[in-house]
């Protein structure tokens, strides 16, 4: 192939390639590296998402379970209080009149000297007579009284045990948020009723430690019983907001409201937490992402751009010398040092065109030998001297017994049809251990009893396939040598399949081949070239080496009390 033909194959290959092979390896590169950044980018989205909101929810929480520690705190002491005021028999004979109030006194300042809460406490009997107040009776005005009235209504129309309430006095507790505890005394039969007066900036500054910038208590009524911050009071002294809910306050800026329901005592807490935060905290994650992820997409498509050519330039390579062979140039090698997959491949192709030609070369011999082989085996096998032979015999034959003759006539007709059919030289065993039968019975009506024969081969190797007048040969061979000092001659043919191997021996009791013939023979076997006049012999072994190469085993034993040829190749 010319230069110009060369570049011009060249130039072709690779423009289409670069169309093909390598702008697909580059995408399906891209794709498998971008699709898991652009996943990685999508995850740590929500990663950092649900992070903020997963501390959100933690400080909500955290916040939410200071001010239940708080609230169930103030209400516990205050339920053990009325428990205690239940459990007293002086408590009650006060409330019936029949004690001082020296015991109130006394279970007051002790329920307040555990407590760090400054507050106030109202007693009531069943009938709603104010028996005991922590305040002067003479300062407790109008508002006071409704408030307690009402407190105690409450328990009348609707049979509670306990009720809460949010007031603001405008003479008492500072004008700030008052959280009143009502409860009864008594639980079968009501003795009286408690009213537990909780200044709200006391609660204020126990919920002022909590990690959260606003905290809102209210009752269930949605009225504010303490908060962090001031700027919630207002005129209804109510907060009312829905869960989630984005809010702005006087400074400004933005809360996001998270609410939380303690159902045993009826009240809700509201955390609030600045909502900007977390968008500039977004935004910022956000972009540095988008920043990191242009910079390794850069160096994505570089190092993709980089690997389609260098595996193009291997691409290459194999197509030119796959085209080169395709154009009958069995000489052809691809060469590639990219210890790679791509090198192991040029190898195995290199390999496939040495074993290639090796197999054309072996076709053209055995074409070559097949032809010769069928001519050699008309001279040397059936030659001329075999055939005045049988026809001698059957000239005698013919005369003194003539059915014998014919008998004659017809095998070596048989015979001769045989060998010249021009069908695959590869037969049955069985059929071609037949027509080696056939000629020894040929053999064996000239020579009588100087010549015995046995054919001794198993079943299970009758159906191998072999070249065609495998035996016979051997066995002509020994017929014409073996008579030579001695008066009779026995040849034995046997069979077998051992470990998947047929194995044949031809054996005769004749004078034996001499040293120097059998030196001959071997080293004409071993170098697989024929210049002495042994054709029978060496046509048997090239025509089995050509099917079976390297696996065929071919001995030949001989001494002065006969010959042995052991045949071996595998089963197949």
């Amino acid at each position: 192939m010319s230069f110009a033909h060369t570049f011009y194959l060249h130039v072709t290959i690779k423009t289409m390639k670069n169309r093909t092979y390598q702008h697909h390896l580059r995408m399906q590169f891209l794709l498998t590296s971008l699709i898991p950044i652009f996943i990685l980018l999508i995850l740590f989205g929500f990663f950092t998402y649900f992070s903020n909101e997963y501390t959100i929810y933690m400080n909500s929480k955290n916040a939410v379970e200071e001010v239940n520690k708080v609230m169930n705190t103030v209400y516990s002491d205050f339920n053990s209080f009325v428990f205690d005021l239940e459990q007293s028999d002086e408590v009650i004979n006060f409330l019936n009149n029949e004690a001082s109030s020296n015991i109130i006194y006394s279970k007051y300042y002790g329920f307040m000297s555990d407590n760090q809460i400054d507050s106030e406490l109202f007693i009531y009997d069943h009938k709603g007579q104010l028996k005991f107040s922590s305040i002067n009776q003479e300062a407790i005005d109008l508002q006071i009284s409704t408030v307690n009235k009402l407190m105690i209504s409450r328990f009348v129309d609707h049979e509670l045990e306990m009720s809460t309430g949010n007031f603001i006095f405008s003479n008492y507790f500072d004008d700030t948020s008052t959280h009143v505890i009502a409860s009864r005394i008594g639980q079968e039969e009501v003795l009286g009723y408690v009213m537990y007066y909780i200044n709200a900036s006391e609660l204020n500054q126990l919920i002022d430690d909590t990690p959260i910038n606003y905290v809102i208590i209210t009752d269930q009524f949605n009225n504010i019983i303490s908060t962090s911050n001031n700027q919630f009071y207002n005129s209804s002294n109510k907060f009312i907001k829905a869960n989630n809910e984005v809010i702005t306050l006087r400074n400004g800026l933005k809360y996001q409201v998270n609410v939380s329901q303690n159902k045993l005592y009826q009240y809700k807490v509201y955390t609030l937490i600045y909502a900007p935060n977390f968008w500039d905290m977004y935004l910022t994650s956000f972009i540095l992402v988008i920043f990191s992820s242009f910079l390794l997409i850069l160096l994505v498509l570089r190092l993709a751009r980089e690997m389609a050519m260098n595996n193009s330039r291997s691409i290459d390579e194999l197509l030119i010398t796959v085209n080169k062979i395709k154009e009958g140039d069995l000489n052809a090698r691809a060469v590639l040092n990219t210890n790679d997959e791509f090198e192991i491949l040029a190898n195995q192709l290199n390999d496939m065109v040495i074993a290639l030609n090796d197999s054309m070369n072996r076709n053209i011999e055995l074409n070559s030998l097949k032809t010769q082989a069928e001519k050699k085996q008309l001279i040397a096998q059936f030659n001329p001297h075999f055939l005045f032979n049988t026809l001698e015999t059957i000239r005698y034959l013919i005369l003194s017994r003539p059915k014998e003759a014919s008998e004659l006539i017809l095998r070596t007709t048989q015979l001769l049809r045989y060998s010249l059919h021009q069908a695959d030289e590869l037969v049955l065993l069985k059929n071609d251990l037949e027509y080696t039968r056939i000629y020894c019975e040929i053999q064996k009506t000239r020579f009588a009893e100087k010549f015995n024969y046995t054919l001794d081969l198993n079943e299970d190797i009758l159906e191998q396939k072999v070249p065609k007048l495998m035996i016979q040969p051997i066995i002509e061979n020994s017929i014409i040598h073996g008579y030579k000092q001695k008066d009779s001659l026995e040849v034995i043919v046997k069979g077998r399949m051992i470990s998947d191997r047929v194995e044949i021996s031809i054996s005769d009791n004749g004078q034996g081949i001499s040293q120097d013939k059998l030196i001959e023979i071997q080293e004409m076997i071993q170098n697989k070239t024929n210049h002495s006049n042994h054709q029978g012999i060496y046509n048997v072994y090239k025509r089995l080496y050509l099917v079976y190469e390297d696996r065929l085993k071919f001995d030949i034993i001989s001494d002065a009390n006969g010959t042995v040829f052991n045949v071996s190749f595998p089963r197949g």
